[in-house]
């Protein structure tokens, strides 16, 4: 008897994952698409963020993310090994709670103040994950000045478009 008990319990507790499971797929398929990170922000306004005029834009994704990566005109003297100014945008879904906990899982994570309603970055990986609204953005940048400084002023632009 202790045994049917248990197997039910178990049966139910299994049922209500399933349930629970079910109830988050179609949740998340009926906050629709992911937005498209090319079209948050502008090929201006990355331009004057890198310093450099845009030469390529490669959006990427499926139903989990979506990104765009821009490529700047070459900043070396003509000859030389050309050196690209390059930002990368990726969105996707997620809870306050995951993103943070992805955080403390991150050895020299450290919390970035002043954009989204929580931000953190493991420098020297040039990127900074940015929460905002159940959304979370990775934003990477390179051959820039100062990566977090220009990575924020594209966070910050794109959360204004979410």
């Amino acid at each position: 008897m202790r045994l049917h008990a248990r197997s039910r319990a178990v049966w139910l507790a299994a049922g209500l994952t399933a349930s629970l499971l079910c109830l988050l797929a179609s949740s998340a398929s009926a906050a629709g698409p992911l937005p498209n990170p090319c079209a948050l922000i502008s090929k201006a306004q990355v331009s004057g963020i890198l310093g450099s005029k845009i030469v390529s834009t490669a959006p990427a994704g499926n139903s989990l993310y979506r990104s765009c990566a821009w490529t700047a005109k070459s900043i070396a003297p003509t000859g030389v090994e050309p050196v690209q100014r390059a930002l990368r945008i990726q969105i996707a879904r997620s809870t306050k709670a995951a993103f943070l906990q992805q955080a403390d899982h991150q050895p020299n994570a450290q919390r970035v103040a002043g954009v989204g309603q929580a931000a953190w970055t493991a420098r020297p990986t040039n990127a900074l994950n940015v929460y905002s609204n159940g959304f979370t953005l990775e934003l990477s940048s390179v051959f820039t000045a100062s990566p977090l400084a220009a990575e924020k002023t594209a966070a910050k632009i794109v959360l204004r478009q979410l």
